[in-house]
């Protein structure tokens, strides 16, 4: 009897703290500074929706072991991009694979931010992390086998449709091991979190924050088969759709019609909406969204 009082009370100590969010991974608990990313990011279901495909290059070096530099172009996949990709998508980011970058990143190119940005619109990445880390061991601790080891990380995340740099950072990470390689790898690794927590507020405050600028979208529409359905399409357009402005046809053959238009927001948010839309006779079904254009083709409506 007395053993189970003992326990009822450990656990009324211990549950509240649970309840409270003790138990919490911190880098999902909190962002730079301690904000709650939850709050930063204005519900799960708008930063699912709304934040942008991402790829990431790291530069990774570890001063005093031999073959220890991974590039954007080594075959190996740098631990640091490990990390980001792994916390960011906890979040609901979305990536692009790097099988996808097979032959097209060269080697012998200096790798830039400008360089970084032409490789993610080769693959219609909206958002560039660009990184690079330095991992040196500080010697031996007070006499013992054990080795502290450093990394110095340094980040910025860079959009490909104007290269406007919306989030940067710099951090570090610390470990203590007696393998050089272990050592060292835990140091980049608690680097790489730290420059998460970091970046990601960042981002997803500039990200929407920008998403409400004004984007130049080239809207395709296969199955005009009159022009009466041209007009009253784009009088559709502009009544019924926010943000949308600016409208003008810049090619009109064979039932599909090509107009141009200023958007405030993005391609997807708009092809969303479209795909909603009731224009009369006829609704449209969206075949294809990139970062500045959308195709699509209309749906007879049964009369």
């Amino acid at each position: 009897m007395k053993k189970l009082l003992i326990f009822i009370i450990f656990c009324s100590f211990w549950y509240p703290l649970e309840i409270v969010g003790w138990g919490v991974d911190k880098h999902r608990a909190s962002g730079a500074g301690g904000s709650d990313l939850g709050e930063l990011s204005r519900t799960d279901v708008e930063v699912n929706r709304k934040m942008p495909r991402i790829l990431v290059f790291f530069e990774e070096q570890s001063i005093g072991q031999a073959n220890s530099i991974r590039s954007w172009d080594s075959p190996e996949p740098a631990i640091c991009e490990g990390v980001i990709r792994s916390m960011f998508a906890e979040e609901g980011f979305g990536f692009i694979d790097r099988v996808v970058l097979t032959d097209r990143i060269d080697a012998g190119k200096s790798h830039s931010d400008e360089y970084a940005v032409g490789i993610g619109n080769s693959v219609d990445a909206e958002l560039v992390i660009v990184g690079k880390v330095l991992t040196k061991c500080a010697g031996n601790i007070a006499g013992t086998i054990m080795k502290s080891f450093r990394a110095g990380i340094t980040g910025k995340a860079i959009r490909t449709d104007n290269g406007a740099v919306i989030a940067s950072a710099s951090t570090h990470g610390s470990s203590v091991d007696m393998d050089d390689l272990a050592g060292g790898t835990k140091a980049m690794e608690k680097a790489a979190a730290q420059l998460a927590n970091l970046l990601m507020p960042q981002i997803i405050d500039g990200w929407l924050e920008q998403a409400g600028s004004i984007t130049m979208i080239d809207m395709t529409v296969h199955g005009i088969k009159k022009y009466s359905d041209f007009v009253g399409f784009k009088s559709a357009l502009e009544t019924k759709l926010r943000g949308v402005k600016n409208i003008r046809p810049k090619k009109i053959e064979s039932g599909t019609v090509t107009l141009g238009m200023e958007v405030r927001g993005d391609a997807q948010s708009l092809a969303d909406e479209l795909a909603v839309k009731n224009f009369g006779c006829f609704s449209l079904e969206v075949m294809d969204v990139s970062r500045n254009s959308i195709e699509l083709r209309t749906v007879n409506r049964e009369p």
